[in-house]
């Protein structure tokens, strides 16, 4: 949508891909990894021990991290996850609800 938007030609070229507004992920940043890295050891280690675990919690608070460490604000997000129609109503509450804990400091 995007590239059709704001490029006069529909072919794809590297320097027109490159101008597309991408936010850089301040991932390497060892305080932001860390929650990331324990939450994606618990669902590996529930998987682990059982393949039919349910994880959904902790990969929605992934998910909520994800979009809070690209910035985007919580409409943005919402607009993400209202486009997957298939996601549960309980679901994106549950990733708003981590989304709006990391805003306030709740989970570090």
């Amino acid at each position: 949508y995007y590239y059709k938007e704001y490029f006069i030609t529909i072919d794809v070229l590297k320097n027109a891909i490159l101008q597309l507004p991408i936010p850089r992920s301040p991932i390497d940043n060892p305080k932001l990894q860390q929650p990331l890295i324990t939450l994606v050891d618990k669902i590996l280690a529930a998987k682990g021990k059982d393949p039919l675990a349910d994880t959904s919690k902790w990969e929605n608070e992934i998910d909520a991290r994800v979009f809070h460490l690209y910035g985007l604000t919580e409409e943005e997000m919402l607009t993400v996850l209202n486009s997957f129609p298939k996601m549960s109503i309980v679901e994106k509450t549950q990733i708003q609800n981590f989304y709006r804990d990391i805003e306030r400091g709740n989970l570090k």
